[in-house]
């Protein structure tokens, strides 16, 4: 099952997407819940560095404990047997602090944004795309989307929806990986372009469902990253699907291509879904 296909007949555009939140939606749960939380807590012990950060971890604590109470109230409303799954799980006795509980709990990845701003004050990203929270930690939407190819047209948009958030929203965001790795957080090590004939094999379509709200006692802000990775050939079989996907790749910009991390395979991508006309 393909939960989302972020792509229409539309040429490609910086956009922010956003879209109002119903609460009831915020987390989601799929038949991938026990591998990736335990993958998490995984790469909790092993490459901590990579995936957590904060600016003061004392200073993050009050908004981490929040945001675990709202994550536990919601699987108990919305995903009982989740719940009850969590709750016949051997206890961690307290040694977890509250951010590094959500590996246990969820398969979404959070970071949480300080009261009434921008900047990024806590993390735990066990799923990013090419980029690690380490690197993102104490900036503000400036910073930490520089490296985002054409964001400037939106930079001001995104700064004021963060730091004047009302409602929660969700949108999306997409690239394609030259693997299904859900761990990726350095930049694509590939020096030699894929074949023409081999991309479709080793392609894979990663979707992240991005959301905001606002925690209502510390009034800092939560934003959830649940991602997504299936083969594109799976995702292409629908002649639909196909259709879009072109459409939209033969728009897109070579800086955001790169950015993406397609460089070294978008030119063959392109070529390979000509070939299934």
């Amino acid at each position: 099952m393909i939960p989302y296909f972020p792509f229409s007949d539309q040429p490609f555009k910086r956009e922010m997407g956003l879209k109002v939140l119903d609460l009831k939606d915020w987390l989601e749960i799929d038949a991938e819940w026990e591998a990736q939380t335990r993958f998490k807590q995984e790469l909790l012990k092993t490459e901590r560095d990579t995936v957590l950060a904060y600016t003061d971890e004392a200073t993050a604590a009050p908004a981490a404990q929040e945001l675990v109470e709202l994550v536990l109230e919601d699987l108990k409303t919305h995903h009982p047997a989740t719940f009850a799954q969590i709750q016949c799980a051997p206890p961690d006795n307290g040694a977890a602090a509250p951010l590094e509980r959500l590996a246990r709990l969820v398969q979404e990845d959070f970071c949480l944004l300080q009261p009434g701003s921008s900047r990024l004050m806590a993390g735990l990203v066990c799923f990013p795309s090419r980029w690690k929270i380490a690197d993102k930690i104490g900036k503000d939407s400036h910073g930490i989307h520089e490296p985002v190819a054409q964001f400037q047209p939106i930079a001001r948009p995104v700064q004021s929806s963060l730091e004047n958030l009302k409602v929660p929203l969700w949108r999306l965001n997409w690239t394609i990986h030259d693997s299904g790795e859900l761990y990726c957080p350095h930049p694509n090590p590939r020096h030699e372009r894929i074949l023409t004939d081999e991309v479709l094999k080793t392609a894979h379509l990663r979707v992240e469902r991005q959301t905001l709200r606002k925690l209502p006692r510390t009034q800092a802000t939560a934003f959830s990253i649940r991602t997504y990775v299936h083969p594109l050939s799976e995702v292409i079989a629908d002649p639909d699907r196909l259709r879009k996907l072109k459409a939209t790749l033969h728009s897109l910009p070579e800086d955001v291509a790169k950015y993406k991390g397609m460089t070294y395979f978008f030119g063959e991508l392109k070529q390979a879904l000509e070939k299934l006309n």
